[in-house]
């Protein structure tokens, strides 16, 4: 049974391990529960990572009733950690951010960013995955092992997936999901055919927060 996680959210996240052993305490999701309900999670496609960060942006602020230390964003690496806190400390935004550390979050109110690494054991009223591209999760690195060492490359598959799963599952009351270019193989098949345009969010045609752009 979960007291953490709306149904809504982990219903989400049991999409992407389906089938798979993953790296939270369990073997599997089987006839795991929760007793929350709350907002459906929303996906939003950019058609590059500037806009992405934008409408990332413009999200997080139209949210700032909650407090911004009970917001994170998940990211695919360092550098994005570094483009992404710039983007938000930038106008119009001017959103404080601050990394997710080896020692956690900062004891201060600013959204918190880091890598998927970095989202185990913690939690957030609202989590933002973004980056959830194809050829950045799982990395498209991994495909040199696909006929070399099918092994290997099957492990870090679902290393990639069991990282995807944890950052999504510390959210606790809304998921928000993105990506530039096409969407990651672990999101849902018509994932970019039914997210919300990430362009509408920066033209101000975006729907306010809570409304399911799924």
């Amino acid at each position: 049974m979960n007291y953490r996680t709306t149904w809504e959210i982990l219903g989400s996240a049991h999409g992407l391990v389906h089938g798979e052993s993953f790296d939270d305490g369990a073997d599997t999701l089987d006839g795991y529960r929760s007793v929350l309900t709350g907002l459906a999670p929303q996906c939003w496609r950019a058609p590059g990572w500037e806009t992405e960060m934008r409408a990332v942006a413009t999200l997080l602020k139209k949210r700032h009733g909650t407090p911004y230390s009970a917001m994170a964003v998940s990211v695919t690496d360092k550098a994005a950690v570094t483009q992404l806190a710039y983007t938000l400390a930038c106008e119009p935004f001017l959103i404080p951010a601050s990394e997710i550390g080896r020692e956690g979050p900062r004891d201060t109110d600013t959204v918190r960013i880091g890598t998927m690494h970095r989202f185990k054991g913690l939690e957030f009223q609202r989590v933002f995955l973004a980056d959830v591209s194809e050829g950045l999760v799982p990395h498209q690195r991994i495909e040199a092992f696909r006929l070399s060492n099918p092994d290997h490359y099957r492990q870090e598959e679902q290393r990639a997936r069991s990282l995807l799963f944890v950052a999504a599952t510390r959210a606790r009351d809304e998921l928000i999901v993105s990506w530039h270019g096409r969407s990651s193989r672990y999101l849902p098949r018509h994932a970019d055919r039914d997210a919300g345009l990430a362009t509408s969010l920066l033209a101000g045609d975006g729907p306010p927060s809570g409304s399911n752009a799924a």
